[in-house]
């Protein structure tokens, strides 16, 4: 059975348009077509998006006349990459296909009115190489589109009760209404016209008596000579308006104006808050994004929960190509290194098994996370795997979360030890100098800032010693004469 009824299609916004880029920044274009029996009837509609994913064109619609048991949409995502050339590159990043019947057939448009949809794309893996976009992360952006049935005739507001008037009245009415722009004199037109009438036939006498409203004639004891007749037009008294409002000015009270401004009220109430928080939590937001989790939760924003997601998924992808290369290194030192290098009790050695049991823990806690939160589609699914188990706090991910990074820091620092130590035993005057040498160049700014910091405080001090010492040597105290 075909609907009949025209569909009005409007896109909204899309969700996770970060998953998309892989590259540069650009914009994103949507092409919409609306295809029957594979057939497209005509150019596909193309919606441009902004950076942020949102629609900045809301009165822009896709107009659907007629819908089938085949009737499809069709949809298309194209990232826009600036060139060197003026035209602009165009990446086709996405796609999504949509049954409008059976849409249809689960909401029922012609009752709800417009109905919002989440369609989800199909995202392609990029053609560059990159470590934000992998084959897990497939159907991460979602598309809102708005259905509406859209209404040719609305009704009219009100209807006339009272039957058209016939010729005859109307010619009447004609004649006894004052003409507006006529040049005769306004003593005529008052003399023609002292009343209004209504043209309902079916009026109360009270009703009447009220609608025949006399036009303000002054009388003709109070008028001056000539003037009977006319209308006593007075004029409109001005009154002031204070700023940003449609009241009229009064004179302020005393007690209006507090005595301590917003901002200070403000300011304080944000001191206050800082001073709850308390000592635990400041920690979990120095060391992993615990702030924009529970601000995310409390607000239902699902945005920056998928920020958040994306700005961690990088860092667990860095690691776990990482984390194997440095095992085969260390697997390399130890089965080709000589006994002599590293002894069985020596520091090297033990350095060495510090970096092996980092590099365990670090490919465990990277594979527990890539498998939990990899393939988080939207921010509420990732903020629902997050929660903890006890209560409705992130406490337990935002401790763990960073536990990747920190063995691969561990692991760096144990090589470096195992590696210096041999070179300790091995030469010692040339790890004293190449230290010497590599402190120097990574503290060189330092050291030139301080330097220019004493150099200043040099020639301020000289120049203010030399003008306390000339002010008192011109200073003479005043003795009165005897």
């Amino acid at each position: 059975m075909a609907f009949t009824a025209p569909l009005h299609l409007t896109v909204i916004q899309m969700d996770g348009p970060l998953l998309l880029r892989c590259e540069k920044t650009g914009r994103l274009t949507l092409s919409i077509s609306v295809v029957d029996n594979d057939h497209d009837p005509g150019l596909p509609h193309e919606v441009a998006l902004g950076r942020d994913g949102q629609n900045p064109n809301l009165k822009s619609v896709i107009p659907v006349h007629e819908v089938t048991a085949t009737t499809k949409l069709i949809i298309d995502v194209f990232h826009h990459l600036k060139a060197k050339k003026k035209h602009m590159k165009r990446n086709f990043v996405g796609s999504a296909s949509l049954s409008l019947h059976e849409f249809l057939n689960n909401h029922p448009l012609p009752r709800l009115g417009s109905v919002d949809y989440d369609v989800q794309l199909a995202c392609y893996p990029p053609q560059c190489k990159s470590l934000t976009l992998e084959d897990m992360q497939q159907y991460g952006a979602t598309l809102t589109m708005r259905f509406k049935v859209y209404r040719s005739s609305k009704p009219r507001p009100y209807q006339l009760d009272s039957p058209p008037l016939s010729p005859v009245s109307v010619s009447e009415h004609y004649e006894t209404e004052p003409p507006l722009l006529s040049r005769a004199p306004s003593s005529s037109r008052g003399a023609q016209s002292e009343t209004l009438y209504t043209n309902t036939p079916n009026e109360s006498g009270e009703e009447r008596e009220r609608e025949q409203r006399p036009w303000g004639k002054q009388e003709s004891d109070n008028c001056p000579d000539g003037t009977a007749g006319l209308r006593c037009r007075h004029c409109r008294e001005l009154h002031g308006l204070p700023v940003d409002s449609d009241s009229r000015a009064e004179s302020p009270e005393d007690g209006h104006f507090p005595t301590i401004y917003d901002d200070e009220l403000r300011r304080n109430a944000d001191e206050d808050d800082k001073g709850e928080v308390s000592f635990e939590e400041r920690f979990l937001c120095w060391i992993s994004p615990y702030k924009e989790i529970t601000e995310a939760a409390e607000g239902r924003d699902w945005r920056k929960a998928e920020k958040v997601l994306a700005r961690l998924q990088p860092v667990w992808h860095v690691v776990s190509l990482a984390l194997p290369v440095l095992a085969m290194v260390n697997a390399g030192v130890v089965t080709v290194a000589p006994g002599a290098l590293f002894a069985q009790e020596g520091f090297p050695r033990r350095a060495l098994m510090v970096s092996t049991v980092a590099i365990f823990s670090g490919l465990m806690f990277n594979a527990m996370f890539l498998h939990c939160y990899g393939s988080c589609r939207c921010g509420a699914e990732f903020l629902f795997l997050a929660k903890d188990l006890w209560a409705d706090t992130y406490v337990s991910f935002s401790l763990t979360c960073r536990l990747p990074i920190l063995c691969l820091a561990i692991l760096m620092v144990s090589f470096m030890a195992s590696f210096l130590a041999v070179a300790w035993t091995a030469w010692p005057t040339a790890m004293l100098v190449v230290s010497f040498v590599v402190g120097l160049l990574l503290t060189l700014e330092l050291v030139i800032f301080g330097t220019s910091r004493l150099v200043s405080f040099a020639i301020w001090f000289k120049g203010d010693a030399w003008r306390t010492l000339v002010r008192f040597s011109l200073y003479r105290p005043w003795c009165p004469e005897a």
